[in-house]
This record gives structure tokens, C-alpha cells and sequence, in this order.
């Protein structure tokens, strides 16, 4: 079974565990955050204390640091998709809004340990991510 949670910042870590995805009910309800093209004062607040379970910031980096290693090619890029498929995985509660970002794109461009590139495909519409550990 493929088990979609929804609960409050208090909701129970093993209750969080058991979910393939989770969803916090306040980022549900906020209003669309507008941050992905600037840093304002709010937005480093949430990304530096995330809510009680969630990972912080130097756990996360950790992980997709580890992440890009176990999935990259010879030539050290790893497909966004896969990176963030596996982060959903390690962490059902892992939500780009909860740090403050609408897409993993974004969050991971804020974060200075990677780099991140796009790659066009033979469909103008179709755009492939790659990152790289620094």
C-alpha cells in the first residue's frame, strides 16, 4: 500500500516513518511563497529552524551529498528526479515549501555544495536537471 499522510508540526515521528509521503498541514494552508529568487529574512528563519522531525539543513546537504554519490554516472551528475525521489524516501516529510522553496530546483541552486545543470532534450518543453556535488 502506497500510504499519503497529513498532520500538524506535533504530529508523531513514527506515525511521519510510516508514510510514504507526508504533509504538514501548515504548509498546506500557507500561502504560495514567492522566495525562489530572493533570500528575505523570513526564509532564511525557516530554512535555519525546521519544524520538530524534519531534517535541518546540514542533514539534509548529508544526505543528497550522499544521494549524488550513490546515484551519479563515472562523471559525478546525477539526475534531480532521482536525487529527490530518494530524499522523499529517506524523509516522508520532505517538502521543498518546508525550507522555504516552491521546487527541489531552487532549493538545491540556494545550497553552495552543489552544482546544478539543465539539460534540453529533443522536447522544447521537457527540461532535464542534473546536480553535482562540489
Amino acid at each position: 500500500m502506497y500510504v499519503i499522510g497529513m498532520g500538524e508540526k506535533k504530529t508523531p515521528s513514527p506515525f511521519i516513518a510510516a508514510c510514504e509521503k507526508f504533509k504538514y498541514l501548515e504548509v498546506l494552508a500557507a500561502i504560495p511563497i514567492n522566495s525562489d529568487k530572493s533570500h528575505t529574512g523570513d526564509i532564511q528563519e525557516k530554512q535555519d529552524a525546521p519544524k520538530e522531525g524534519m531534517a535541518n539543513m546540514k542533514e539534509l546537504i548529508k544526505s543528497i551529498k550522499i544521494i549524488i554519490t550513490e546515484t551519479s554516472g563515472e562523471d559525478g551528475w546525477a539526475s534531480l528526479s532521482e536525487v529527490g525521489n530518494r530524499l522523499n524516501k529517506r524523509y516522508p516529510d520532505f517538502d521543498t515549501r518546508n525550507y522555504g522553496h516552491s521546487k527541489l530546483a531552487p532549493l538545491i541552486s540556494s545550497l553552495k555544495q552543489f552544482e546544478i545543470q539543465s539539460r534540453k532534450t529533443s522536447n522544447p518543453h521537457n527540461i532535464h536537471y542534473f546536480i553535482k556535488n562540489k
